[in-house]
């Protein structure tokens, strides 16, 4: 396993990061996190294997997109470590119009399917959601490409989903339509063969998700199923779930379990997971990211004095990774909170007694009023909040 010296420099290098202020000239927060977890996993039938997970992150967090790079090591009793998996994820999502809005996501991932083979794999897709208070829906199309695996083109597949808000849950429901050229894949419902003599195998993947907060504990629990694959592969279901207790602003306790199903595709078996460990971050990185067309709502929203004219606002924004409040006590120009806690931002304000017309703003998407305030038209056919400070 790794060394205790190893382990002390990626906490500290993730304590460093941790603070979540960084910001650079696109008014983005880069925030960084290292997680340390012993982990229990079993392929198949096999014994079960333990390792020590080292899981380093980088996440950059701007108004209209997010860019993220993160890594799994595995150190095993032999004192090696190796890279279990990594990706880069990028997502682009301009100004809304209206209820409806356009996001482009990508992702490039390694992931090792034995000791001794790795695959890449690269995913781009486009999406037009839709938002209609606390619910909403996306539909789009992607395309997808394994590297060493792929012989034929990439051809577009479609994507759609909805996703519904409860104050501190979120629930999330996808369809996902895949496809892979692979010559050791023979046989099977879906599949045909193309003029290269390799076999199309396609199939739809279908996940459920849901999202909450529960006295400060945040849990992540998601479910699938996927179909028979060729004629080794049977249909299968699997499920895993993640709790977050955070211990301090920094610290918190991880615990996850779960399983995975084969994938016939890329030769890799079945298996089951636990883990129990440790993770320093910010809280932007306590706990995991939302799918990313779920467009959330703040659901709650405070104003409590610390002192001559200063306030500390504070909004409960669930699965949020940008918060901004603007309002006639600046000019309308747009402040951004900072997660204090998971799903809790906040920022200070200097307010002198008056009423005053503030909106909110999530993940770049529409300005609306805050939750909970009296709501007036203002001149531009919107609605603002009213706050009166005495």
């Amino acid at each position: 396993m790794p060394s205790r010296s190893n382990i002390r420099r990626l906490l500290a290098v993730a304590a460093l990061g941790s603070s979540g202020v960084l910001s650079t000239s696109l008014g983005a927060q880069v925030s960084a996190a290292t997680g340390v977890s012993a982990l229990m996993q079993r392929q198949t039938n096999d014994p079960w294997q333990s390792s020590t997970r080292l899981d380093p992150t980088l996440r950059l967090d701007g108004r209209w997109f997010q860019m993220t790079t993160a890594a799994t090591l595995l150190g095993g009793s032999n004192r090696a470590v190796r890279m279990d998996d990594g990706s880069i994820d990028f997502l682009a999502a301009p100004a809304a119009v209206g209820p409806f809005r356009l996001t482009t996501t990508g992702r490039v991932e390694w992931q090792s399917v034995s000791p001794f083979a790795q695959h890449t794999s690269g995913t781009i897709e486009s999406d037009l959601s839709m938002r209609v208070g606390n619910w909403g829906g996306w539909f789009g199309v992607a395309a997808e490409h394994t590297r060493e695996i792929d012989s034929a083109r990439v051809e577009p597949l479609a994507r759609f989903g909805i996703w519904r808000q409860f104050e501190n849950v979120t629930l999330s429901l996808s369809r996902e339509a895949h496809s892979t050229f692979n010559k050791s894949v023979i046989g099977g419902r879906g599949d045909t063969l193309n003029n290269s003599g390799a076999r199309t195998l396609d199939w739809t993947s279908t996940e459920a998700r849901v999202s909450w907060a529960l006295k400060g504990v945040y849990f992540d629990t998601r479910f699938g199923i996927q179909p028979k694959l060729g004629t080794t592969t049977p249909q299968a279901y699997w499920g895993s779930g993640s709790a977050t207790v955070p211990l301090n602003s920094r610290l918190s306790v991880v615990a996850a379990a779960g399983n995975q199903p084969a994938l016939a595709w890329t030769g890799a078996a079945a298996k089951r997971f636990a883990s129990l460990g440790l993770r320093v971050s910010p809280a932007a990185l306590m706990h995991p990211a939302p799918p990313a067309n779920v467009r959330p709502n703040a659901s709650a929203f405070s104003l409590s004095p610390i002192g001559h004219a200063d306030y500390v606002v504070s909004m409960r924004v669930p699965s949020a990774r940008a918060v901004e409040i603007s309002g006639d006590f600046n000019g309308w120009k747009p402040v951004a909170l900072r997660e204090t806690r998971p799903n809790v931002w906040e920022t200070t304000l200097t307010l002198r007694p008056g009423t005053y017309h503030m909106n909110v703003r999530v993940n770049g998407d529409s300005w609306t009023a805050p939750p909970g305030l009296p709501a007036a038209n203002d001149d531009f056919n919107g609605t603002v909040g009213l706050v009166v400070i005495r």
